[in-house]
């Protein structure tokens, strides 16, 4: 009974087992199934820090890994990246991959982003039986390309001569400072001076701000009078040309209807015109003595060379 016992017990825990690997092996089979597309990501640059089991996401979204990284036969300057990502990830015609670092570590991953909704699934659009997807420059590569030409860049600005001439530039400083240091009131002084010198111009440039905020009140009021008063000036020039046009028109017209009078009195009445004008001219004379001897003498000029007469005479 014990044997029997003891094949039943064994027999049980082998069929147990057997499930179990069943089981697994179903389930490892279903998460394989969820992995099911695979691409090619072809880089033309180096992709330090990324390795088989590396994420890759999309638009920072973990959608898969990286299965396998080799060089392309044909040109050892490419590096094949196989990734397998999860069914119907929407990889698209359009959608880019790049190589991008997480964190301070080192370590990089692929990350796919774009893929516009109108454009076509990569594998819907390829004859290839795994899709290839080019990568573009990562900033990645050009920080690893860039830190070469740092190193070098370092060791240039540290060669000998530049120590050198680092060195001199040093002393000359330490002179310069050694004799600046019993010089304080000179300094001190030229402080003072630059204070002075930076309140005058201060004072200056207001100065200049009324000045210019003067000239500005100036510009406006000719402005003003170019704009407004000699418009108006020259408007009522115009009116007055126009005026004397009239006047002389309505002058001709009346020397034109008067010319046989005129000439009349031309001829006739001029000369006795030249005698009354001389007449005239002898009046005005004698008026014109008689106010001078009124303004020397006036009161002879009223009541004639009388004298009071005075006691004694």
């Amino acid at each position: 009974m014990e044997t029997r016992a003891h094949y039943i017990l064994i027999g049980a825990f082998m069929l147990s087992a057997a499930v179990l690997a069943i089981v697994f092996a179903l389930w490892l089979g279903g998460s394989e199934g969820e992995f099911s597309d695979e691409y090619d990501v072809v880089f033309n640059e180096r992709v330090s820090g990324l390795s088989e089991g590396s994420d890759v996401r999309f638009n920072g979204i973990k959608v898969g890994d990286v299965r396998s990284l080799k060089l392309a036969p044909n040109n050892p300057e490419q590096v094949i990246a196989r990734v397998r990502v999860l069914r119907n990830t929407p990889i698209k015609e359009d959608t880019q991959a790049e190589l991008e670092l997480v964190g301070v570590t080192g370590l990089a991953i692929i990350q796919f982003t774009g893929g516009s909704p109108e454009s076509l699934l990569l594998r819907d659009v390829t004859r290839q039986r795994v899709p290839r997807i080019p990568a573009k420059p990562s900033i990645v590569a050009d920080i690893l390309s860039g830190g070469t030409d740092i190193i070098a860049g370092a060791q240039r600005l540290l060669d000998q001569k530049n120590t050198d001439t680092l060195a001199r530039i040093l002393e000359d400083i330490e002179v310069l400072t050694g004799s600046l240091a019993g010089k304080e009131d000179e300094i001190g002084r030229l402080v003072d001076n630059a204070a002075l010198i930076s309140e005058d111009i201060v004072v200056f440039a207001e100065s200049l701000s009324k000045t210019s905020s003067d000239l500005e009140s100036v510009i406006l009021s000719m402005d003003q009078v170019f704009n407004k008063d000699v418009p108006k000036s020259i408007t009522e020039f115009d009116i007055a040309v126009a005026d004397a046009q009239l006047l002389m028109t309505q002058l001709n017209g009346l020397l034109e209807n008067n010319s046989e009078a005129i000439e009349a009195f031309a001829q006739q009445g001029l000369g006795e015109a030249s005698g009354a004008i001389a007449d005239t001219r002898r009046l005005i004379r004698t008026l014109d003595g008689i106010l001078l001897e009124f303004e020397r003498n006036p009161a002879k000029s009223l009541f004639g060379d009388t004298r009071p007469e005075t006691n004694g005479n």
